[in-house]
């Protein structure tokens, strides 16, 4: 016994010297690459930021808004893009980023301070991908993960960027892992735990209103996960107190937003989306005319009194809703495969392209190498043209780097999702794959024919332990079957030198 417990004792300090060194790691090869990456971001893409604030609002879109929203804040003590009196309501963008920003301006006069939070926020994502992977999988599954997510080149753009994904990814992420990894000795605990990871969770939902249907898949899983060792009635209960917690975050949003729109909405930008953006790309598709343009006459054809702000400003969600519904409806077929199609961009988009279209000097140098011949190329165009070889030769040949980019991208996401099919016969695991496979697709569909590698971010811990659970299943088979297959090509060689000799 007293053997035993010496073995035990010397296991468990080996396995914390280990997650020592490869946490130890992982935090110093993230220090030195955003060290690097912040120092070009801040003196060298100048022209990619805002003249006005600079590093590291970027020019226009939601990263000025953000910053703007958090100076009236400070300035008018109201949520508001108003800049007299009277100051009309911001509906459009939830506000959890903009109340994290606040109180790094209102401290330091200056959003460059919120990039050190952020990088922060980075590296304990990264630590937290390297704990799930490491009890899931194995340690070099989970430092792997770790890296691949913190040095993926759209997470390192927008973390020095004012934008609100690493927040985001960090709450959800954070959220998750408490729910599900964070094994609790008594059920008081488990319900303390469950209470902190659906308040982050509440709290992601109000910094990216996008995460807010994936509530349905995770109380799912929380009824599966915990019913074997706290009993259904139990699980039950446990379940229903998480989604009043989540709710109890969201609700005052509501009643506001009601309040001022006359919308129960978190933001209209959902219904709003889907009309003016995959509908009309929709439209647009059928009839071969531009998105741009489909959108315009929806506008002037459903809305004839009504601008984009006003649109936007939530008055018209209720009618949005109901004109996308009237279009989707009318070839619900046709749309849902064109939505679907569209998905398939958020698992291959290139990041490295998005990252050069904001970073002007990125793409100046990348003109004047081989790795990228051809501006403004549109993919479906050349597919189309030249059908799927002669138009993937064609693009390889005008866009190299993010050709290669993407290939990775699709060798990646199909390990992510054939993860589940792996796991079946693995029911100490299954759940979790399950989960995070579930959420990946949820962030796909969600964004749908408007995917950008931006929006990939939200899944891309999920995305990448998939696929390091696929490798750590599928290399022991591979690597038997190289070894069978030396043995093999070794057996023929020496039957014919014998045969020779003879």
């Amino acid at each position: 016994m007293c053997l035993f417990n010496t073995i035990f004792k010397e296991n468990m300090l080996n396995q914390h010297e280990s997650r020592k060194k490869y946490s130890f790691a992982i935090v110093f090869i993230l220090i030195i690459a955003y060290f690097i990456s912040g120092w070009y971001f801040a003196f060298i893409e100048t022209k990619t930021f805002d003249e006005t604030y600079g590093f590291p609002v970027l020019n226009g879109g939601d990263s000025l808004q953000y910053a703007l929203l958090a100076e009236h804040l400070i300035e008018f003590k109201a949520y508001t893009s108003s800049e007299t009196s009277p100051y009309v309501p911001e509906i459009l963008r939830s506000p959890g980023y903009s109340f994290f920003l606040t109180p790094f301006k209102y401290i330091f006069d200056s959003f460059v301070p919120v990039i050190f939070a952020q990088a922060l926020l980075v590296i304990i994502s990264a630590l937290i991908i390297y704990d799930i992977g490491r009890k899931l999988f194995s340690e070099k599954i989970g430092v792997g993960a770790a890296l691949i997510f913190g040095l993926e080149p759209s997470t390192i753009f927008y973390t020095f960027t004012i934008l609100s994904d690493i927040l985001f990814v960090f709450l959800f992420l954070t959220a998750i892992y408490i729910l599900f990894f964070c094994i609790q000795p008594s059920l008081s605990r488990l319900y303390g735990y469950t209470f902190l990871g659906m308040l982050l969770l509440g709290y992601a939902t109000l910094v990216r209103p996008s995460g807010l249907y994936s509530i349905g898949i995770i109380l799912f899983f929380i009824m599966i996960h915990y019913i074997k060792s706290i009993g259904l009635k139990k699980t039950v209960i446990l379940t229903l107190f998480s989604a009043v917690i989540y709710a109890s975050v969201l609700t005052p949003w509501y009643i506001r937003n009601h309040k001022y729109s006359g919308a129960y909405t978190l933001s209209p930008i959902g219904p709003y989306t889907i009309l003016f953006y995959n509908v009309a790309g929709f439209l647009g598709y059928k009839s071969g005319t531009n998105a741009d343009k489909v959108k315009e006459e929806l506008r002037r054809e459903e809305f004839p009194n009504a601008d984009i702000q006003t649109l936007q400003s939530g008055r018209y969600t209720k009618q949005i809703t109901n004109a996308a519904v009237k279009y989707v409806s009318a070839d619900p077929v046709g749309y849902f495969l064109y939505h679907g199609l569209g998905s398939i961009n958020f698992f291959i988009a290139s990041s490295l392209k998005d990252v050069s279209n904001e970073s002007l000097v990125f793409r100046k140098f990348l003109f004047s190498t081989l790795l990228l011949n051809k501006n403004n190329v549109s993919i479906k165009e050349y597919l189309n043209e030249g059908g799927i070889l002669k138009g993937a030769f064609t693009l390889f040949k005008t866009e190299p780097l993010f050709t290669f980019e993407r290939l990775a991208w699709l060798f990646l996401s199909i390990l992510a999702l054939i993860a589940p099919i792996l796991f079946w016969k693995v029911p100490e695991k299954r759940v979790q794959i399950l989960l995070f496979f579930f959420l990946t697709v949820y962030f796909a569909l969600i964004f749908g024919p408007v995917s950008y590698p931006r929006y990939r971010i939200a899944a891309e811990p999920l995305l990448m332990l998939l696929a390091g659970g696929s490798t750590w299943l599928l290399y022991p088979i591979l690597q038997r079957g190289v070894s069978r297959l030396k043995l093999l090509i070794r057996s023929a060689t020496n039957f014919y030198l014998r045969h020779k000799q003879m």
